[in-house]
């Protein structure tokens, strides 16, 4: 059975590992048994001289126990399983170019996607204090490798900040374009899905709309019909707040 390194959202200072995510609801969709364990971020997963260092040398989750072999990252997870496990190969279409197509959004996401949101999450803790949900954001920031950023002067926060916000709408046009009249960005449900879809929420968080793009939207929206989704209560948590503040 596999052994599943994550933070789960109880007793969480900040409610809980996001990016793991993808791996449980992964996990969920194809119905492969696993283990859940659940680290204390602070006094198990961060320290320099921590046993879970071991597991994965950069003191993050998730990573994963597969019989002994063990894998950190989470694009390179969703991989191993969907090309380990004959029941997850649904997850990544059959077609060779639907398959570039699927890895293009999977390495997109890590490698445009979540650095911009990780701009607009520190330079949140900029502005109003009413636009945060988590009055922890700024350990968030500093766990995602967004430290830089919270050393912005006062006298550029608001130019910074309206650079990374259009820079955040840009990237959810590019996926409205990307997503087209198809229900999932692979053309069918994907690994792709799950990757996006546990991100673009987390802009919610930051008071960041997808209301203008209507194709996303309603991609969110069936994302939230899924019961792995549903599982998942950082997630049903961002799409309560958007709820709440209009952004869906």
């Amino acid at each position: 059975m596999i052994k599943f390194y994550t933070v789960l959202p109880d007793n969480d200072h900040l409610g809980g590992a996001r990016q793991a995510t993808k791996v449980s609801i992964a996990l969920q969709e194809i119905g492969e048994p696993f283990e859940t364990i659940d680290l204390d971020r602070r006094k198990v997963v961060r320290p320099l001289d921590s046993k879970y260092r071991k597991i994965n040398p950069n003191g993050r989750v998730p990573a994963i126990d597969d019989d002994g072999f063990i894998l950190w990252e989470a694009a390179a997870i969703l991989a191993y399983l969907v090309e380990s496990r004959e029941k997850a190969r649904w997850l990544f279409p059959g077609d060779v170019q639907q398959r570039a197509i699927t890895r293009k959004w999977l390495i997109w996401e890590s490698s445009t996607l979540t650095p911009d949101l990780i701009t607009i999450c520190a330079l949140a803790t900029t502005q109003e204090k009413d636009a945060l949900a988590s009055p922890d954001l700024e350990a968030m920031v500093l766990a995602a490798g967004g430290a830089s950023y919270l050393c912005i002067g006062s006298d550029r926060d608001n130019t910074a900040w309206n650079q990374a916000t259009k820079m955040w709408a840009w990237d959810l046009h590019v996926m409205e374009k990307g997503l087209g009249d198809q229900e999932y960005f692979g053309g069918t449900f994907s690994i792709a899905d799950i990757a996006l879809g546990v991100v673009v929420p987390i802009g919610f968080l930051c008071g960041q709309s997808v209301k203008t793009f209507p194709r996303l939207t309603r991609w969110i929206r069936r994302l939230a019909e899924r019961p792995s989704f549903q599982n998942t209560p950082s997630f049903v948590d961002h799409i309560r707040i958007a709820e709440e503040q209009d952004l869906i």
